[in-house]
């Protein structure tokens, strides 16, 4: 090995080592159920935790803070104490933001009754879970 690369291969090696690893810098303020959303003022509206099989929509409202541009907030949800879907939406907005999920009924279907179980996840780490029923 010459001696200009040697040194060179021991500054590269301490210029990494001196780079901050990525953390989560924030947290998860609040999950919210509710049966609408109005898209255009972001905000869900008949806040509720217990559903009919009928009703148009189940929504779940996830209030961030702290989270930026390019972080990423997922959801899986359970049925029963049994996987039944899951989703992911980016966060849009610096500091603090709430993005929602919608479950919107076709036409001659019905939400399936039950135990609902929700666990939230923010750029692939546990943050919350939530539970609320269909019946």
């Amino acid at each position: 090995m010459s001696k200009l690369f040697l040194p060179l291969l021991v500054l590269l090696v301490g210029c990494a080592s001196d780079l901050p690893a990525p953390t989560p810098t924030g947290s998860v303020v609040s999950v919210v159920c509710a049966r609408a959303y109005d898209p255009l003022k972001n905000l869900a509206s008949d806040l509720t935790w217990s559903f009919s099989p009928v009703d148009r929509q189940i929504v779940l409202g996830v209030t961030l803070m702290g989270f930026g541009p390019g972080s990423r907030c997922e959801i899986v949800r359970y049925l029963n104490g049994k996987y039944l879907d899951h989703g992911s939406v980016p966060v849009k907005k610096p500091l603090a933001t709430t993005v929602y999920f919608t479950w919107t009924l076709k036409p001659g279907v019905l939400h399936l009754p039950g135990p609902y179980r929700v666990k939230v996840f923010v750029n692939g780490r546990y943050a919350k879970e939530i539970a609320y029923t269909v019946g």
